[in-house]
């Protein structure tokens, strides 16, 4: 299934960001263009390569899939036409590191304004991800979700793998304790569950195991920039794992026809361990 990630346009000519989902649930980008004459719209100096071309090279990560739309260096200055709601944050952050502020600040206002024409075509809508949940009210949530845990696992001997949903939502709020972050905008969005105060998305997974494994849905693993894997044992709560995704993945086994991936938490902590050294 072709999804359009981002669409830009300028004089009647687009260029696109696609994203294809195979049967293992992974997304794989390339880049589509309107036509030939998209080029004319560019510097010298930016001369492109062919749409055919183009539609040849198809990669597997976010990372590279920016690096396609670097191949065309004057992308940013393209008006947006719509932008696929899962990905506006990251969209966001491409167009901010651009340098000529003249140019991507109005960008990025028309990303975040939803277009009132009537044209669902070019109609954009785009989420910002954040909610009006405070700082405190985090703090104050993440009491109430640990006392009731206790209450649960002291008083009435409930197991602590089995409130996986409290853990799983206690998590969520260390999380963003954590990162100095905001909750994602709905419960179980797509993806990821918090964004830290520098735009990062991260999918956080809270777990009462002490071995075992944490599920990663391939088909939202790319919306996600980090992971932090977060372990409830004896009344606390520890950070596992807590970095990129992408290495995670690549640690994880894959199972296609399933659509997911199974992280082990033992495989986690030894991630982490190696960032810990590499810092050394």
């Amino acid at each position: 299934m072709q999804e359009v990630i981002l669409k830009l346009g300028g004089e009647g000519e687009t260029l696109s960001l696609i994203g294809t989902r195979g049967t293992d649930g992974l997304r794989k980008y390339h880049i589509q263009t309107s036509s030939e004459a998209l080029s004319e719209l560019l510097s010298e100096s930016d001369r492109l390569p062919s749409s055919k071309q183009q539609r040849q090279i198809k990669v597997s990560s976010w990372k590279k899939a920016c690096d396609l739309l670097e191949q065309y260096p004057s992308w940013y200055k393209l008006h947006p036409i719509d932008i696929h709601p899962d990905f506006a944050s990251k969209i966001h952050k491409l167009f901010s590191t651009k340098n000529d502020s003249s140019i991507h600040h109005n960008k990025i206002k028309d990303i975040s304004r939803p277009d009132n024409t009537s044209n669902t075509d070019t109609k954009l809508h785009v989420n910002t991800q954040l909610n009006s949940i405070s700082i405190d009210k985090i703090k104050e949530l993440y009491e109430q979700y640990y006392a009731l845990i206790k209450l649960e696992i002291e008083e009435f001997g409930v197991k602590a793998t089995e409130v996986r949903h409290l853990i799983g939502r206690i998590g969520e709020f260390y999380c963003a304790l954590k990162v100095g972050g905001a909750l994602a905008s709905r419960a179980n969005q797509h993806g990821f569950d918090v964004i830290s105060k520098h735009g990062k998305t991260i999918s956080v997974k809270a777990t009462a195991q002490v071995n075992g494994f944490v599920a990663i849905s391939a088909s939202t693993a790319n919306l996600a920039d980090e992971l932090m894997l977060i372990q409830y044992t004896a009344g606390k709560l520890n950070i596992v794992y807590y970095g990129p995704m992408e290495p995670a993945l690549d640690s994880a086994r894959h199972y296609p026809e399933k659509m997911k991936f199974e992280l082990d938490i033992g495989s986690a902590r030894k991630l982490e361990s190696y960032k810990s050294k590499a810092r050394l």
